[in-house]
């Protein structure tokens, strides 16, 4: 937990591991422990991840949770607006290079040419908040770890904070930040996303077929790949 690391190392969290031993580095506290992880959606957007994470580590478990894209495509829609204030409407032919950042089939087809199956989890977002017990259950399995841990599993509502380009460029802004350190910059942001709710869905039944049909020929493909019914994703 980032509330337990000194403040050095809490700024240090924003300094991109460059070698492997720096990555090493990281673990170092975790001691004599025989299950070691850690967890970044940036895994999926590199054409070279998967590559490098069979050369290092050929025996990795690999999971991977997914949402349905069209709640991710909004999502990503509603972040976007806010962070630059200009709400353009979501199926502009414009925002489809974004879109497809919500298509999953053409990241994921990199990690089983290089992993077998049974090294790959993937887990339904939907799912995963419909029924937490279940999906740890088998997420245990997956890594065969002690199953009897209970995780404390009271789901959190926990938003991005964006600030607009036009808040950032402030001077105020700009001479104030330095003052304020990680470790309460951590705590307000952790203390604000207790406090905030999701925001009610901003678009129409009609955009939301349209992101449907967007994503349908990725959706099929992906269940087949990963042997899964995703026919949900698409009703």
């Amino acid at each position: 937990m980032l509330g337990d690391l000194p403040e050095a190392e809490i700024r240090n969290k924003s300094i991109p591991i460059q070698t492997l031993e720096g990555y090493a580095a990281l673990f170092q506290q975790a001691g004599d422990a025989l299950v070691l992880g850690e967890a970044s959606s940036n895994y999926l957007n590199s054409p070279l991840a998967a590559r490098k994470i069979h050369d290092l580590v050929p025996d990795a478990k690999l999971l991977a949770s997914l949402r349905n894209p069209v709640d991710r495509a909004i999502a990503h829609h509603e972040m976007v607006a806010q962070a630059t204030g200009v709400d353009t409407p979501i199926l502009e032919t414009d925002n489809a290079r974004w879109l497809k950042s919500s298509c999953y089939f053409d990241k994921l087809k990199h990690y089983y040419k290089m992993f077998p199956a049974s090294q790959i989890k993937i887990l339904i977002f939907e799912e995963w908040i419909a029924d937490v017990p279940s999906t740890l259950s088998s997420v245990y399995g997956f890594l065969g770890v002690d199953g009897s841990y209970e995780l404390d599993s009271g789901i959190g509502y926990t938003p991005a904070v964006v600030f607009s380009k036009r808040f950032q460029r402030a001077n105020w802004y700009r001479k104030l930040r330095p003052l304020v350190s990680p470790r309460l910059a951590y705590a307000i942001k952790t203390a604000r996303s207790k406090l905030i709710g999701p925001k009610s869905d901003s678009v129409s039944a009609e955009n939301r077929a349209e992101l449907r049909e967007f994503f349908e020929q990725d959706i099929l493909k992906l269940q087949e790949l990963i042997d899964r019914d995703l026919s949900s994703w698409l009703r």
